[in-house]
């Protein structure tokens, strides 16, 4: 191919993860799954008010494409999210308590600096305890 940069995303799977913004770590864990629709491991945030939420590891910017993510997820209670592509760009999308499978798409400007973004999953102003699972995780950027 003479564009590269399909190929320069690192794999997703079962790595990456992370706390971010926040005094607290949340209760995150990979554990094995019977009823997830793609694999046997999933993984498990667990947030109160004042912890962490769980984060990606970076992955390339690439100005003035858009970044395609996939997310497999579900979560208690029903509630709207955010992925946040560090401070690039924000969609809003549902977690419901049964697995549904999402794309968010990100469009990257012309000037996004530095050369690496984190995607972030997030829930803003909530007093409430919040458990969200994430089956799987992938991004690319569209053709």
């Amino acid at each position: 191919e003479n564009d590269l940069t399909a190929n320069l995303l690192p794999p997703l799977e079962n790595a990456g993860w992370h706390n971010a913004w926040g005094k607290k770590q949340a209760a995150n864990r990979f554990e094995k799954s019977d009823e997830s629709p793609f694999g046997e491991y999933v993984f498990t945030s667990e947030i109160n008010k004042g912890t962490c939420y769980p984060a990606i590891l970076s992955v390339p910017a690439v100005p003035g494409r858009t970044l395609l993510i996939e997310v497999w997820v579900k979560g208690e209670p029903d509630e709207i999210w955010l992925a946040t592509l560090s401070n690039r760009g924000s969609k809003i999308f549902p977690v419901k308590k049964e697995w549904s499978r999402q794309e968010i798409r990100i469009k990257l400007k012309d000037n996004s600096v530095p050369a690496a973004a984190k995607i972030v999953f997030w829930k803003p102003k909530t007093d409430k305890a919040l458990k969200i699972t994430f089956g799987q995780v992938k991004a690319s950027y569209e053709k």
